[in-house]
């Protein structure tokens, strides 16, 4: 099993717009994928579902991962190929969600271990922006923290903190590579060049990939629809874009489970 978690501390760079195509590439690779929405504002889970619901009208949502009696079951919904455990806006409520500590991790490690249990290739995490275990745990599993960023300071500093996060993973043990993903580019703003250019001279500039999102409707009018961009624009260069970078990140992550041999999980 690998994974991939998704998160910026700072809200409305795209992040769940990322998870979600990322988790339908992978599954569109024959990747067996599930993904998990660590946010409670569950904007993930409405898309998938198509209805805007609350953890009660759901069987299982991701809160259940921390209660160790109950039995999880994962679904498909619409026309996407990934499985999903739901988000519950009852989520900021686990234990270390807000003030992290040493309890609090300890029983999101357990909750993240019982993912083990099920035989996905690959789970695709959707975290909050808001620092606590929600963010934090699922990069305890290691593989690979994708970090989309718009070209703006305050996005900037949320990747900052997104780094921040990923050196305690390290320095705990789990090895965790990093992508930067420039999202919501707008061609005609020369800040935000200059930001990019900045970005890609920075100490990190070997985790920003080349390709660039810009700042149009394509991809969230594509996933209104039950689809990935290039399901749904198939000759829109910009969808080719989407399903390059895609699957860039999932192949990596995945030759890299082959080259290190055995999974850390055996």
């Amino acid at each position: 099993m690998k994974a991939i978690t998704v998160m910026n501390r700072k809200g409305g760079v795209g992040k769940t717009t990322i998870a979600l195509h990322l988790a339908a590439c992978a599954a569109e690779m024959g990747l067996k994928t599930l993904l998990v929405d660590m946010d409670s504002q569950c904007n993930a889970t409405t898309i998938v579902t198509r209805k805007v619901r609350k953890s009660s009208d759901l069987d299982i949502a991701v809160t259940d991962l921390w209660d160790e009696d109950s039995e999880l079951e994962f679904r498909k919904y619409g026309d996407f190929d990934f499985f999903i455990l739901p988000g519950s806006e009852h989520a900021v409520a686990v234990p270390g969600q807000g003030t992290v500590n040493p309890e609090g991790m300890r029983e999101a490690r357990m909750a993240m271990d019982r993912l083990r249990e099920f035989s996905f290739d690959l789970i695709v995490f959707d975290v909050p922006p808001a620092p606590g275990v929600l963010q934090l745990a699922p990069m305890l599993l290691g593989g690979v923290l994708v970090i989309p960023v718009i070209p703006d300071t305050l996005a900037v500093q949320g990747m900052v903190g997104a780094i921040r996060d990923r050196q305690m993973v390290l320095n705990s043990g789990v090895p965790l590579d990093m992508t930067i993903l420039i999202n919501k580019y707008k061609m005609t703003s020369a800040n935000q060049s200059r930001m990019i250019e900045m970005l890609r001279k920075t100490v990190h500039k070997d985790s920003v990939l080349p390709e660039v999102f810009t700042d149009r409707v394509l991809a969230p009018d594509a996933l209104r629809e039950g689809k990935a961009v290039w399901q749904y624009a198939p000759r829109d260069p910009g969808a080719s874009v989407w399903r390059r970078v895609c699957v860039r990140i999932v192949e990596n992550l995945m030759n890299k489970e082959v080259e290190g041999g055995e999974d850390q999980e055996g």
